[in-house]
């Protein structure tokens, strides 16, 4: 019994290292891409433009609870697995991926087409110039959406089987693309910084779990949506839609009433990220 308790003691102190180690990494590069886009760019509309351009993105991101999606299929994964039910578990993994997955394609070629309508409820404060450049650098970000879904449904079966380093590594990768971007295309402006974004999303929270699962993946397209797990999958994610939404909420008032004055959006949110450094390693 002591063996036993010792050896789950040590993967559980194993697991949270890695994890601990990769959320912090995660966090100083994201708070270095922060500085170096205003060091390259200073703070100002220009800045401000990039920061208002993630606030559709995002909203379309967590109203599917994409930004806690392994909370939310891990126990339902898990379960399987420890029932002797893996094929099943597959199966309702394929269901949900492909649904849910078609349900935010969707909504992304939405917000593609409606971004000249929806960019001036995001910051009624920039002038037309800074509108458009607005729309063009939220159609850029907008399709990164559909990497963090599905790589953050593949990560909570790499949770499920005890594999943490890919998903630790995966924010990590996504910011140094991210800052490559902004480096490699500093002649573009700050939209050098927007397609770091959109390809750090594919390589980074997609494309190193996709590797790090490749030998145990057993996805195959199936769309439904009237499968108990499917249905289970969204009554356990409804508070997880309301509670991350309401953060990506309270980020588009404070852009909406700060898109008036000029490098306001950028203060906030670099001061934002700068308190998540703490709470995020911590937390």
């Amino acid at each position: 019994m002591t063996s036993t308790a010792g050896g789950v003691e040590r993967r559980l102190g194993i697991a949270a290292l890695i994890m601990t180690g990769g959320v912090l990494l995660s966090r100083l590069t994201g708070h270095l891409r922060e500085v170096l886009i205003v060091a390259l760019h200073g703070a100002g509309r220009t800045t401000d433009v990039y920061y208002a351009a993630f606030t559709i993105p995002d909203l379309l991101n967590y109203l599917l609870a994409g930004g806690a999606l392994s909370i939310a299929f891990l126990p339902i994964f898990s379960e399987y697995l420890a029932t002797g039910r893996e094929e099943e578990g597959w199966r309702v993994f394929s269901v949900i991926a492909t649904t849910m997955t078609s349900l935010l394609l969707l909504l992304v070629v939405a917000g593609e087409v409606f971004a000249p309508w929806l960019a001036p409820l995001v910051a009624p404060g920039f002038d037309a110039a800074q509108t458009a450049e607005l729309v063009r650098l939220t159609r850029i970000v907008m399709p990164a959406q559909l990497a963090f879904y599905f790589g953050g449904l593949i990560q909570a079966t790499l949770y499920a089987r005890e594999r943490f380093l890919a998903p630790a590594l995966a924010p990590l990768v996504y910011n140094l693309v991210t800052l490559a971007g902004g480096l490699l295309l500093r002649h573009r402006g700050v939209e050098g910084f927007a397609w770091g974004v959109l390809v750090g999303a594919f390589l980074g929270p997609l494309l190193v779990p996709l590797l790090a699962a490749r030998g145990a993946l057993r996805y195959r397209p199936a769309f439904s949506l009237r499968h108990p797990g499917l249905v289970r999958f969204v009554l356990l994610s409804l508070p997880l839609m309301l509670g991350v939404s309401l953060l990506t909420v309270d980020q588009w008032i404070s852009r909406w009433f700060a898109s008036s004055m000029t490098a306001t959006i950028t203060h906030l949110e670099n001061a934002r990220r700068l308190m998540q450094v703490p709470t995020a390693v911590f937390g």
